[in-house]
């Protein structure tokens, strides 16, 4: 970027993201919803002319990874625009035309600079690992020992000799506790609290607005309210959300989506609904009718 900015260059990058210059007229997609008078900051932000936005494909959407990337000035997302497989032609199809073998080869889903080697064994040769027990958050009882302490929370917790299945809750310095439900209200929360933040078009101070947030890439976005003070941002879902994490990423939404006004890192959730003794009825009539939303949800717990 440096590079690119010094030697007035234009950098190209392969992902499917788009970005709009707001001194140039307004995409048809966008125009009905920025009529809502709570994006007028849209206009007036000078931060960047160039907002970043979804990408059409959004099975393909990488603005998640891009929130927190300061200049779009020199940037160009040349495959913004299409679907990567299309009836149509999508970018494969297109490829192939101009013979790029490349086209053919199988999709990626790990981190690429590690190889093959599971994402455990590899953190293994750069930070120690220490036995720990896994404790039952209802029971609180010991149910096994781990001696690996790189666990997000949600995930499946692989104990030995356990028919009963167990999720992670929260990894502290003496155990490791876990519960017996995916769907345990433990694991949901409907907040969560941002301390640094990099705005890619901030909004206005104190003034709630409504949005979107994604706290995992392509996870379905879940409709929230933002509140910017001047030292954090409140997240308040219109929904519980499994697993939010400290540490994760944060992208923020507005215009049904479209927009990405930035992101941030958790800086924590709010109380569970285990802790504020909720039930998760709430979860049930709001989720069930996203089977896509529910399938992911449980095929990342399941760790698929």
């Amino acid at each position: 970027m440096e590079y690119a900015t010094s030697k007035d260059a234009i950098l190209a990058t392969g992902h499917y993201a788009r970005l709009w210059n707001t001194r140039d007229p307004c995409p048809n997609y966008l125009e009905n919803v920025l009529k809502n008078e709570e994006l007028h900051f849209i206009f007036e932000s000078s931060s960047s002319r160039n907002i970043l936005l979804s990408g059409k494909d959004l099975s393909k959407d990488q603005s998640y990874f891009l929130c927190q990337t300061c200049d779009f000035e020199n940037v160009l997302f040349p495959l913004g625009e299409y679907f990567k497989l299309s009836s149509e032609g999508g970018v494969r199809d297109i490829a192939l035309k101009q013979g790029f073998q490349v086209a053919k080869k199988k999709e990626s889903y790990g981190i690429c600079f590690i190889g093959k080697r599971k994402f455990q064994h590899f953190i293994r040769d750069y930070i120690d690992c220490a036995n720990k027990y896994f404790v039952c958050v209802d029971t609180n009882n010991i149910v096994g020992t781990s001696n690996n302490t790189f666990f997000t929370i949600g995930q499946k917790a692989k104990i030995p000799n356990r028919s009963c299945k167990y999720y992670i809750v929260r990894n502290e310095l003496d155990k490791i506790l876990v519960c017996s439900e995916m769907h345990h209200p433990i694991l949901y929360s409907d907040e969560l609290y941002i301390k640094e933040i990099n705005w890619i078009c901030p909004p206005l101070v104190n003034i709630e607005i409504k949005g979107w947030c994604r706290i995992r890439h392509l996870q379905p976005l879940v409709s929230c309210r933002i509140m910017r003070s001047q030292s954090i941002v409140k997240i308040k879902f219109d929904s519980p959300v499994r697993a939010i994490t400290p540490g994760q990423t944060v992208a923020i939404y507005v215009a049904n989506g479209f927009i990405c006004l930035g992101g941030g890192s958790v800086w924590k959730p709010g109380l569970s609904y285990h802790e504020r003794g909720l039930p998760l009825g709430l979860l049930t009539s709001s989720h069930k009718d996203d089977r896509t939303a529910l399938s992911r949800v449980e095929e990342w717990a399941m760790g698929k």
